[in-house]
């Protein structure tokens, strides 16, 4: 019964000391110190100390998943360490030979701020030198110019250039015990603060539904951030991902997209972008949107003559042939009959379209040529930009047609005209108008764009069927019909 006393006594003592170890952490002591309430465990003495575990390298490099901040002791480098990050680090180092425990590292600055390399290191009377690779080898530093402290744990640069940039660095470590040691090399990188902006975001009409494309190009750019203002530039506000009507793509990058446009929301709308790196930030030139509209007529200042406009797509186009007289120069009515002119406009050579001006195929072509002020000879791409747009070349012909048989002649077949072209069998003329061809039956068109120096691409629809043709004629003795896009 005593023993049973004794034992149930030995048990409430270990969980109560079990109790005070969990609340108050362990302490060793010889001292007679209460643990520390912060310290897990708390060791005291005044006669002892603590032995870390000590090893060589191999053994050392032999510590399977080393956790992060264990701590030995190298006795061959005389070194204590802890594991840090991936890789052991020297706390402190003790002996003769000179040992470089903490190297230098890569430098990020902008030019003409001032940089600095520092080394870290133990031994016996320790002298340094600090070199530079500037692509060429590494060579001794001396001081002067940008450099000071070339021969201390510390070189300094003063105001560095980006001619610096990509430029590394080292130092020698030496002291009264061989060999000298050698740190890893440091980097140094110099963004340049002159931020310059090449190409500007551009001025853009749409159409709903249209895709808004705006880009900016500069060089050495961090960040992007574009812009919007809904009042002519008197306030503006970051722009982010997302959205409809319209959809935001690519408001941090160098191209902002704007997807599913609307005119109620985007219509006079302006745009910018903010680019930046580590040194400065400049704003891009701002770029207007706006819903793309065209007038319903134009009149010709050169005569006086009204023509009927028509949007299609992205695009102005005269819904009627040209009717300029330019002088006598390679144009004529057809059949030399002026009233045929007042219906059909007039027939011209491609190089009295195109006024002297040298083949284009830009979209928009360039080219005045023939056309009133303000207006264009449409290139092979822009003719090509009103096909697609209009389904593609089988179906295009029939919808750019006017209908019936008034001016074509039977059986006019797929004619919808559908959008608002009113194409017109012109006809054409061969060798200076002596002969004339065609009139009712198909209408011939000139491009701004030659096939090659004796070629130029035309277009022709006739009345057999609802298609659109591509083809190339003689520039200079073939006379064809003239439509005029605005610029």
């Amino acid at each position: 019964m005593k023993f049973k006393r004794f034992l149930l006594v030995l048990i409430v003592i270990f969980f109560a000391n079990i109790t005070f170890l969990y609340a108050q952490g362990v302490g060793i002591s010889m001292t007679g110190a209460t643990p520390d309430n912060s310290a897990i465990l708390d060791v005291s003495s005044n006669s002892k100390g603590i032995l870390l575990p000590r090893m060589t390298t191999t053994e050392r490099n032999l510590i399977p998943s080393p956790a992060n901040t264990l701590m030995i002791f190298n006795t061959e480098d005389n070194c204590f360490q802890t594991y840090v990050s991936g890789s052991w680090q020297n706390i402190k180092c003790f002996g003769c030979n000179p040992y470089i425990d903490f190297h230098p590292a890569d430098s990020s600055l902008c030019a003409g701020e001032d940089a600095s390399f520092s080394v870290n290191a133990s031994g016996a009377n320790l002298s340094f030198q600090w070199q530079e690779n500037n692509g060429g080898g590494f060579a001794n530093l001396a001081n002067g110019g940008v450099y000071s402290g070339v021969t201390t744990a510390t070189l300094n640069i003063t105001g560095a250039g980006a001619g610096l940039d990509g430029y590394t660095y080292r130092v020698i470590v030496s002291g009264d015990c061989s060999p000298s040691v050698t740190s890893n090399t440091a980097t140094l990188n110099i963004t340049s603060s002159a931020l310059a902006i090449t190409a500007h975001p551009t001025d853009q009409s749409f159409n709903n539904g249209d895709t808004i494309n705006l880009s900016v190009i500069a060089a050495d750019v961090t960040n992007y951030q574009w812009q919007e203002s809904t009042n002519g530039g008197s306030s503006w506000t970051n722009i982010a991902n997302g959205g409809s009507n319209p959809t935001y793509t690519g408001a941090t990058s160098s191209s902002l997209a704007l997807q599913n446009a609307d005119s109620a929301a985007l219509d006079s709308n302006l745009y910018r972008v903010i680019i930046s790196n580590t040194c400065e930030s400049i704003t891009s030139d701002s770029a207007l949107v706006s819903f793309f509209t065209c007038p319903s007529s134009l009149t010709d200042a050169r005569d006086g003559k009204s023509y009927n406009v028509v949007k299609i797509g992205s695009q102005c186009w005269m819904a009627e042939n040209l009717d300029f007289n330019a002088s006598g120069s390679n144009d004529w009515c057809y059949d030399n009959n002026a009233s045929n002119c007042t219906t059909y406009g007039r027939l011209y050579f491609w190089t009295t379209a195109m006024s002297g001006s040298g083949s284009s195929n830009s979209n928009p072509s360039g080219v005045q040529g023939v056309c009133p002020s303000g207006w264009h000879l449409p290139s092979d791409a822009e003719w090509t930009e009103l096909e697609t747009y209009l389904g593609g070349t089988s179906v295009a012909g029939g919808k750019m047609k006017e209908t019936g048989t008034t001016h074509w002649n039977s059986p006019n077949s797929g004619a919808t005209n559908s959008s608002g072209f009113t194409a017109l069998p012109g006809g054409h003329s061969d060798s200076g108008g002596p002969a004339f061809y065609n009139l009712g039956k198909y209408g011939y068109w000139w491009t701004a764009t030659e096939q090659n120096a004796s070629l130029a691409w035309y277009r022709y629809i006739g009345n057999s069927g609802g298609s659109i043709s591509r083809s190339a004629v003689n520039k200079g003795n073939t006379g064809f019909s003239v439509r005029c896009v605005r610029d």
